[in-house]
């Protein structure tokens, strides 16, 4: 993945910085789920302890990046086993 496309978005809604808030890095891709090729936007959640921190935050941390690109390693594994999940529920909780 070409980490550097992604754009970052600081959720703050005024001038004052609050560290309790996180700095979102956002961007699409392109995903191959249930014999579908789309368009997803995925979103990183990034927690910053200053507003300097936080501005020189350009990519996710670097467990986020591994989990992503397993996940995009083993997602045709991974979905059936999703759409399994989903559909037990659905079958479970709908009369």
């Amino acid at each position: 993945m070409n980490w550097e496309r992604w754009y970052t978005e600081l959720d703050q809604d005024d001038e004052t910085w609050d560290v309790s808030e996180e700095v979102v890095l956002r961007g699409t891709v392109q995903l191959h789920f249930c014999g579908q090729d789309s368009e997803v936007e995925i979103e990183f959640i990034v927690s910053a302890d200053s507003e300097e921190e936080a501005q020189a935050v350009r990519e996710p941390k670097q467990e986020q990046k591994q989990t992503w690109e397993q996940y995009m390693a083993h997602g045709s594994d991974i979905h059936p086993h999703v759409l399994e999940a989903i559909h037990h529920y659905y079958v479970t909780s709908v009369d």
